[in-house]
């Protein structure tokens, strides 16, 4: 068997289980170190804690939760480090 086939399965069974965000991008980093660590079915379990739990609109359709997180370390940046902030800007 594929070694990969363990990240599809969970990546399948979570967006069966919360088909509202489905497959979202990054989902399978996620997944992919959460497996490095724990067996399969406890990172469905713990993937399931994050994406619904801890960082819910993380990995929502609109992403509005790490959007507002981006919002808030560049505001940070622009305050406390506004030559690291000018960087990113410059760099698109």
């Amino acid at each position: 068997p594929s070694p990969r086939e363990p990240l599809r399965r969970v990546l399948g069974a979570y967006s069966l289980r919360n088909a509202s965000v489905g497959y979202c991008q990054s989902l399978n980093f996620v997944a992919a170190g959460l497996l490095l660590h724990l067996p399969e079915d406890a990172a469905f379990w713990v993937l399931c804690a994050m994406c619904e739990r801890l960082v819910p609109d993380y990995f929502s359709v609109d992403m509005s939760g790490l959007c507002a997180d981006r919002d808030v370390v560049l505001a940070l940046l622009a305050h406390r480090a506004p030559k690291v902030r000018a960087a990113i800007d410059a760099a698109g």
